[in-house]
C-alpha cells in the first residue's frame, strides 16, 4: 500500500503464515504483509519482550483504560510477553528510525512516524 506521500507499508508478523489472511482480512489491510517466525527481525531492532512488559505499571494502566473504553472484547491474541514497533526504512540514502514499544498497550503515533519518514526522505 502506498501512502499519498510514497511512503510504502509492509507488515511483518512473527506468527505462522496460514494465518496472514484471516488477519488481514480482519483488520482490513491491503498491504503486503510477510511473517517472521524466527523473529530475526524481532531481534534486529532490539524490540521488547519479557514478562515486565506485561506487568509494569503502565502496562497494567493501560488494560485499565481499555476495559473502561471497552476496547478489550476479543481478549489478548498473540505473545503476551512480546511488544511491537515500526520501522521506517528508505533504501536510497540509507537512513533508518526505529520505533519499539515499552510495555503492552503502548500505541506507536502513526501522525509522528509519518512525519519521520517524510524527514529522511
Amino acid at each position: 500500500m502506498f501512502l499519498d506521500n510514497d511512503l510504502q507499508i509492509i507488515f511483518v508478523g512473527n506468527g505462522n503464515q496460514l494465518f496472514i489472511q484471516g488477519f488481514k482480512d480482519r483488520m482490513q489491510i491491503t498491504s503486503p504483509i510477510y511473517t517472521d517466525p524466527e523473529l530475526s527481525l524481532y531481534k534486529a531492532i532490539n524490540a521488547n519482550k519479557g514478562i515486565q512488559t506485561t506487568i509494569h505499571p503502565r502496562a497494567v494502566w493501560h488494560y485499565i483504560v481499555a476495559i473502561i473504553e471497552k476496547n478489550s472484547s476479543e481478549g489478548l491474541k498473540g505473545d503476551a510477553v512480546q511488544q511491537g514497533g515500526a520501522l521506517i526504512i528508505n533504501p536510497i540514502n540509507q537512513k533508518m528510525i526505529i520505533y519499539t514499544s515499552g510495555v503492552a498497550g503502548d500505541e506507536l503515533n502513526v501522525k509522528k512516524i509519518i512525519q519521520q519518514a517524510e524527514i529522511i526522505k
